[in-house]
């Protein structure tokens, strides 16, 4: 596995093909050149990749006190397999590395990968909204 940090190698149908891989992209809704966008206007993003195939993905929009962490994905045949993990911990380290704060909106169940990178709920009535408060 491979994980590299603002890849300009990766192609924006490349990530759209992994939006529909994970069913974020039913309706064929993302054009090449909104995701050329997503792609320019992240502050950081993070590729995976398992020989030429792109597996993984998430990224980070920001302004100068906090940040988001936003697609954190992984091809539905390679779960499980540490992808994820890999795309937070290094969203996570320039995250660090710029002094933001970070946020996310989890779904799916997958807090407790959030919390293994010391997110926390927000309201303690929902698992939906996480933060991660500074170091």
């Amino acid at each position: 596995m491979r994980f590299v940090v603002d890849d300009p190698a990766l192609e924006p149908e490349t990530l759209n093909d992994l939006y529909t891989q994970v069913g974020w992209n039913e309706g064929d809704e993302r054009t090449t050149e909104k995701t050329k966008l997503v792609l320019e206007r992240a502050a950081c993003f993070v590729a995976a990749w398992r020989d030429d195939e792109l597996v993984g993905f998430g990224r980070i929009l920001a302004d100068v006190y906090s940040a988001q962490i936003l697609d954190v994905m992984t091809h539905p045949e390679h779960r499980r397999r540490g992808v994820a993990s890999g795309v937070v911990s290094r969203l996570v380290s320039f995250a660090e590395a710029e002094g933001f704060n970070l946020m996310l909106i989890s779904a799916g169940g997958v807090q407790g990968l959030y919390k293994q990178f010391g997110f926390i709920h927000a309201d303690p009535r929902t698992d939906v909204l996480m933060y991660r408060p500074l170091p």
